[in-house]
Order: C-alpha cells, then structure tokens, then sequence
C-alpha cells in the first residue's frame, strides 16, 4: 500500500480512486518504531539487541494489522489545533502529547492499539481488526483494573496518574466504538441509560486523587483535558459536578479558556438542578415553587448574560463571516441545511464557536424551561382559567406578567432558533465542505479595483474524520433538546448529522442519534 501512494497530502489521488487506506511514509514509520516495536520489547516479545548497533542498519518494516491501524488513527482522526483557543474536550491532543513526551507505559499503548483497531474495524469494515481489536482491549482490562486499583490504595505518582487518565479516556471511546443501544429499551430516555459509564467514573475518582495530592503541582496536559472530558459526561448523565472539580484554574486552565469554563460548568449544574426541580417540584408547596424558580430564573439570566459577554470578547480574537452560497442547491440537504454559511480563519476556530453555540444553546433552552414551569406554577390557582396547565407561556396573554412570560418565551425561542442556524451553518465550513474564491477586478476611466468574494460548494465530498470531530459536542447538545423552541424539522436534521459523523469517525455510539434510542437532554 505505501509503495503505491503517490505522497500527495492529506490523502493521495491513486489511494483516493481505488477506495484505498492511504497512510503516510512519515507516519507509518513512526507510529511502526516508537509504538509498535516498543511494544514487543516491553512485552517480552523480543529481547532488545545488546551492545553497539550500527546506524547503517536499514529497516525495510512491513505493516501489520496493528501498526496499520494506529498509523491510520494518528493520520486520519487526530489533529492538534495549537494555535486554536479549544473549549472541550482533548483526546487527540492528550494522544499527540504523550506520543511526543517518548513516553512509554504498556497500559496506554495497549489502550492505543486498542482503540485504533476499532475505529480501523468500523471505518475499513474489517472484521479482522474488530477480533484484534477485542483482544488488545482483554488484555488492557486485566493490566488497567490493577493499575487503577493501585492508585487507590497507594502513593502512585504524577506520571502514573497521566498514564491512567490516558488509558482510561481511551478505553471510553473503545466503548462508544462498539456500543450499539437497543432503540427499544431506551427509547427517550436518558444518557445515563444509554451506555456504560465505569470508565467515566473511574476517571473521577483518579482526577479526585490528583487534587488531593498533587493539586498544589501544575497540571499536566492530561489532567486538564480529561477533566474537560469528563465535566461533559457529567452533563449528559445529568449529574452535578463535584465542588472540588469547579475551579478550572487548577486544572490549568487560564485566560479566555478559563472565563468559559467558569460559566460552563456553572450551566451544567445548573441545568441539573433545574431538572430535579422540573421531576420534584409537586414536592413543594406553590410558595415554594415560586420562589425556588424565581432563584432558578435569576442564575440562568446572570449566567446567559456572562456567556454573551465571553464570546464578545473571544470575537475581538476570532469571528467568522456570513455568506450565502451563489449555486442553487437542493435543502436540507447532508451537512448543508440552508444556503446561509459560516466562514471562519480555520476549522479549527469553527469548532471552538460551534462548541460556545452549542453551550448558548443549553442554557437558553434551561431558560425557556423554567418559563414554563413558572407560567404553570402562576396558573395553577386559577383552575377555571381556559389555559390548561400544559400550555406554554405563548398561548397566555391575560395579565400583565403573564405578557411578560409571553414576551420572555419568544424571546428566548428566536434565540434558540439563532442559535441552532449558526450551529448549522457552521458544519460545511468545518468539514472542509467550502472553496473560497477571490476576483479582483478594475472598472473606469481613473481605474479603481474591487475585490469579491463567492463561496462555492466543493465538487468532492470527502470529508477528514478529524474535521468530524470538532462538531461532535455541538450537535450532541442541539440534537438532544427536545421541545423547547427549535424546529423538529432541524433537529431531526442534526441527529442525522451526529449520526453521519458517527459513521465517519467510527463510533457507533453516535449512531444511536439516528433512532428513538437517543437521550434527551
């Protein structure tokens, strides 16, 4: 396969018309030396040559299975964005960071080849991989339950504790390679439901150890950015964050990443308490009731607002461009759902603002949530009013604060609709969906030039699984809010989106968004 790729980046012309894998010389050799040889010396496969070795040896490797498909994994699904203000998530900067380090620790390779050979097996459809896959992960569960187990019961060091953060973020995207839910038995209900969460626990209780013993140290990259990972899945099982996990400046974040996740994770809990409010409010009495969501109310409102605030000030470093496409195309249509695009510096930078919308979009649609539990609560002393207690506030118009709550809600839904269209039109940017053409042209007698600019769909559709991933979390969050202001019509667009981009990056996981097995938010 090497000798017949034509070099060409990111992916070759012969490899791109015959449906071939096309992997990178560089890469290849060295993701074969650093990893896979490394490997069989650390094993005990092998035993390391003795004595002087001469530097005129020439090594002619061929590719196995395992070597293919973490080479394939490193070029094709992880890209660092270095000069990128990133808001979530990490894995592929966790992995390039250790990979660079030269660090070595047969958990985290195992966890690596592992991991690449499931996304290999569901991207190629090679079933080979899928049974070499299941294999390395046997062997990686027996060497991480000790090694997770000794960081609980002894003194287990900073470098220790990356390694197990590593493998475990790894083994968690393992999961959600193979995980198909059953659209049965979890038809509308919650993440929690949807899958195994042990990993994600785990990841917890050891970032939990760090705090305590090393919190006064400076994080390294992966303490930081696992605990990005795992404030997201607290979100998604609906679960509070810990106090001691709030405070992102010990967990190295700092500047413009730090003012967003202080707000962030603020939503989060937030979003949790407002929804054991929503499922136990008949526990109160009205007064109660009242109170509790005017405080609700009042902390979402402050909380919005600080959200707005940030992404004016992330706009001074970065903002993007509307457009509208100039070609007559067909929508919805995949990754296109209207002629109105966004334009950004990189893709890079459209993920980070794609993930602020999907944020905006969370604490907008909490918003509206508690509006509607406010109208139901002012309604219920009047049982002979009209309005049934279902309603929401727009179909409410009789007194003065009901017009306010009126007035609120249609605020708060335009907002919402806002957001979902930026989100939308965000998605053929960051896939690389977009060719940007320049013409400079001069008119009149005292020549004067002026200079347009047309955007135009790409004629090819092939799309980088790494650019996939930047519009994960976003879509996650829009295709996961139901019945609080966005069009079902765009919703059911976004959820076949997450799903393509579950087939592109190979998580089956994300597939699930597709069928009635999805979570609600």
């Amino acid at each position: 396969m090497l000798d017949q790729c034509d070099g060409n980046k990111p992916t070759c012309q012969r490899c791109k018309k015959s449906g071939r894998v096309c992997l990178d010389a560089d890469v290849f050799r060295q993701t074969q030396f650093s990893i896979h040889l490394e490997n069989r010396y650390a094993s005990g496969e092998a035993k390391r040559p003795r004595g002087l070795r001469s530097s005129m040896i020439v090594f002619q490797p061929q590719p196995d299975l395992e070597t293919k498909a973490v080479t394939y994994l490193l070029q094709h699904h992880f890209r660092t964005w270095p000069d990128v203000l990133r808001i979530t998530g990490g894995l592929s900067e966790s992995v390039t960071i250790w990979l660079g380090s030269g660090r070595s620790c047969p958990m985290v390779d195992l966890a690596l080849s592992s991991m690449a050979l499931g996304i290999f097996s569901r991207t190629q459809r090679y079933r080979p991989a899928a049974i070499e896959s299941s294999e390395h992960h046997q062997r990686l569960l027996q060497i991480a339950q000790r090694r997770i187990a000794q960081v609980q019961t002894s003194h287990v060091d900073e470098r220790g504790i990356d390694a197990c953060l590593l493998a475990i973020s790894m083994m968690g995207r393992y999961d959600g390679i193979f995980l198909r839910p059953d659209p049965i038995s979890h038809a509308g209900r919650d993440f929690a439901d949807l899958r195994g969460w042990a990993h994600h626990d785990g990841a917890i209780a050891i970032l939990k150890h760090w705090y305590d013993h090393y919190g006064q140290n400076i994080p390294s990259p992966f303490v930081k950015r696992i605990r990005r990972e795992t404030i997201k899945h607290c979100l998604l099982r609906c679960m509070p964050l810990p106090d001691w996990m709030l405070d992102g400046s010990k967990f190295g974040e700092y500047g413009l990443e730090l003012e967003y996740d202080y707000i962030a994770t603020r939503i989060i809990n937030l979003h949790h308490v407002c929804r054991r409010f929503r499922h136990e409010s008949s526990c109160y009495n009205l007064q109660q009731q009242i109170i509790q969501a005017h405080e609700l109310n009042r902390e979402a409102q402050y909380l919005d607002e600080e959200l707005q605030k940030w992404a004016a000030r992330f706009s001074r470093i970065c903002t993007y461009q509307e457009h509208i496409l100039d070609e007559p195309v067909p929508q919805p249509r995949e990754h296109l759902y209207s002629s109105k695009v966004y334009i950004y510096p990189s893709a890079g930078y459209g993920g980070a603002w794609s993930d602020y919308f999907g944020t905006a979009m969370l604490i907008t649609a909490t918003r509206l949530r508690l509006l509607e539990s406010t109208a139901n609560h002012f309604r219920q002393p009047s049982s002979s009013s009209s309005s049934s207690p279902s309603s929401s506030p727009s179909t409410i118009n009789s007194t003065p604060q009901d017009q306010q709550l009126h007035k609120l809600h249609q605020q708060h839904t335009h907002r919402m609709q806002t957001l979902s269209e930026a989100i939308a039109a965000t998605i053929p940017y960051c896939l690389g969906l977009l060719i940007e053409t320049t013409t400079t042209t001069t008119t009149g007698p005292s020549p004067t030039s002026s200079t347009t600019t047309k955007i135009t769909l790409h004629p090819q559709n092939l799309i980088m699984p790494y650019l996939g991933s930047l519009l994960v979390w976003s879509l996650a969050i829009a295709s996961s809010l139901m019945d609080v202001g966005m069009c079902p019509k765009q919703q059911t667009w976004f959820r076949k989106e997450l799903a393509s981009l579950g087939r592109l990056t190979g998580e089956a996981v994300l597939e699930a968004a597709e069928t009635g097995s999805w979570g609600i938010l």
